[in-house]
């Protein structure tokens, strides 16, 4: 049964394979006799045109000539065309600029016998791929025959035509800009050139296609130049890129030099705009550039700069070596200072902590009521002589501390105490102009000048009235044998000091007739009283009688401030400022310190 299935299927499968086959063949034969087809039609395409007619779809200056005869052709030209190359201007346009090129310009004629006989040899040459190839060209697009050798055209004069128009699309594409001309401090003046479109059209691109018009007599030619326009003119830009404000010139504490000024330069918008808006392409339009000079010049500011003393003083007093050493490394770190307009000076910041290492020596300082010695000890002198020429060269005063005792350098309640840490001294520079501080100091004496510019029409003199006067007593103190701070009998515990009340007043006088202007006041300042304490030593256990201080324990006369320490007679306040003896002095000022 297995086998005889076998058998079965393969009678039953013959039959595919025979249709299979059939149709290769079918397909085969099909391919063949395409083949053939093309081989015995491009044999007959390669052989030539005969008979005496056109090929077909060949057109002769827009008129259709193909299938027809030479003379069917000319007739049919003739009727179409007529005389139109010999009477018919060429008008041109491109984009809206138009010339019109008249016979009488151009010289055309058309010979239509050799335009016919062009059209004519069409498939007709003795190269059977080439007449294959035309015939096929026709066949499928058509052919328009060249009749440039056949037109008769003044080429020279078309030419010149031709680049008379293209004169306003002949430019390469430029963008606006603009260059500044003129010297430096004077008006200058922006040339500003606006930007030119490009064209896409050429003078070659042209002259095709106006022979191509003549070509199928096509006597209206309209072309787009296709221009690619420029930027529009940003002078809202060009003002951010070109203003200049004027810069005054300034005092460089650095350098130490007056730097450049700096001319300004603007121009006004809406003036430019209305410059630029009839503008045209490629034009250069001139706008004003004018200059603003700033208010201080370099060489002006060098003839005025610290040409004046604004103030001058010298603060005296004893020559005591570590003191000494003292005020000279004071008036070094202050020396030549600068200050610009409206800068505050600030004397612990410029000196910085007073120590061993910057050459400071021990000297006499205040501590409360006390006399101390501590390192940098009467530098206060140098910040004292500083705040005097300050108020006389009428600066601001930001930050002072008068002394708890009366100084004898600098006239009453015209004194600065400082110390690291506090009380500080500051002032600010109230002038217009930069000023400088030059300080010195020699066997005692400190001598401080503040150079400026000096355009007031007043000078200052300080004056001062003492309000109330406090006495200082002579005390004698008490004390054990072994008392910690090792006082002998009848040993000076400390120094007197009358105490006052002062008020001092800032006045301003007139330079041309010494006119009191105006008299205010600028501090009113509090120096304590200190007694004169003796020493004497008691022993609680002896039992001897008391006896009376010795006479030394009198201070002398010369623990009084000395006559020197008075004002210049100028200053001085009249008699009845002094108040009676009486006056009760005000408390002493705690712990405070003060290095002078």
């Amino acid at each position: 049964m297995k086998k005889n299935a076998k058998i079965a299927d393969r009678v039953c499968a013959k039959p595919k394979k025979q249709k299979r086959s059939m149709y290769i063949i079918v397909i085969s034969l099909a391919v063949l006799l395409l083949i053939g087809g093309l081989f015995c039609g491009y044999l007959f395409l390669s052989q030539g045109l005969s008979g005496d007619t056109i090929l077909e779809n060949v057109s002769i200056a827009g008129v259709d000539v193909g299938g027809m005869t030479k003379r069917d052709a000319t007739k049919a030209i003739r009727d179409a065309i007529g005389e139109r190359y010999e009477t018919t201007p060429m008008v041109i346009t491109v984009d809206e600029e138009s010339i019109s090129l008249t016979p009488e310009i151009t010289g055309a004629t058309l010979n239509i016998s050799d335009a016919i006989e062009l059209a004519f040899a069409l498939g007709r040459s003795d190269a059977g791929a080439e007449n294959a190839s035309v015939q096929l060209q026709a066949a499928k697009n058509g052919i328009i025959v060249d009749i440039a050798d056949c037109l008769s055209l003044n080429k020279d004069a078309i030419g010149q035509q031709l680049q008379k128009l293209m004169e306003n699309f002949s430019t390469e594409l430029t963008q606006p800009s603009y260059i500044i001309s003129g010297a430096e401090g004077m008006d200058k003046t922006i040339i500003l050139t606006l930007g030119t479109p490009g064209y896409k059209l050429t003078y070659e691109k042209l002259t095709e296609k106006v022979f191509d018009a003549y070509n199928n007599a096509n006597f209206n030619l309209s072309l787009s130049s296709e221009p690619t326009e420029p930027d529009a003119v940003d002078l809202d830009a060009i003002y951010k890129e070109t203003y200049i404000a004027p810069v005054d010139a300034t005092y460089d504490k650095e350098t130490k030099e007056t730097t450049q000024h700096i001319f300004g330069y603007s121009f006004d918008v809406e003036s430019a705009n209305a410059l630029v808006k009839d503008a045209k392409y490629g034009e250069n339009v001139s706008i004003p550039y004018p200059c603003t000079e700033p208010e201080v010049k370099k060489d002006d500011l060098d003839k005025m700069l610290f040409r004046d003393v604004l103030s001058t003083y010298t603060a005296k007093s004893g020559s005591v070596s570590n003191r000494d050493v003292n005020l000279r490394i004071a008036c070094e770190a202050v020396n030549g200072v600068v200050l610009q307009p409206g800068e505050i000076f600030d004397y612990n910041e410029t000196l910085g902590e007073r120590t061993a290492e910057k050459g400071y020596k021990y000297g006499a300082s205040y501590i409360g009521n006390k006399t101390v010695s501590t390192i940098g000890g009467g530098i206060c002198q140098v910040s004292s002589t500083i705040y005097y020429c300050a108020l006389m060269a009428d600066m601001e005063t930001v930050t002072r501390t008068n002394h708890g005792f009366l100084n004898t350098y600098v006239p009453m309640g015209m004194d600065a105490t400082v110390s690291w840490g506090g009380p500080e001294f500051r002032f600010k520079n109230t002038s217009e102009y930069p000023i400088r501080i030059e300080a010195s100091a020699s066997a005692g004496h400190t001598t401080v000048t503040i150079y400026g510019t000096d355009v007031k029409d007043y000078y200052v003199k300080m004056e001062y009235e003492v309000l109330a006067t406090y006495p200082w007593s002579s005390i004698v103190q008490e004390l054990p044998p072994d008392n910690p701070d090792g006082y002998k009998d009848g040993q000076v515990i400390s120094t007197s000091y009358t105490g006052y009340k002062v008020v001092t007043y800032r006045c301003k006088y007139d330079k041309t007739t010494d006119e009191l202007i105006s008299r205010e006041q600028e501090t009113l300042d509090i120096y304590n009283k200190r007694d004169y304490v003796v020493c004497k030593i008691v022993d609680p256990n002896a039992t001897t009688p008391e006896t009376e201080p010795p006479a030394t324990t009198e201070p002398p006369a010369t623990t009084e401030p000395p006559a020197t320490t008075e004002p210049p007679a100028t200053t001085e306040p009249p008699a009845t400022t002094q108040p009676p003896a009486t006056t009760e002095p005000p408390s002493g000022d705690g712990g405070v310190t003060e290095d002078g």
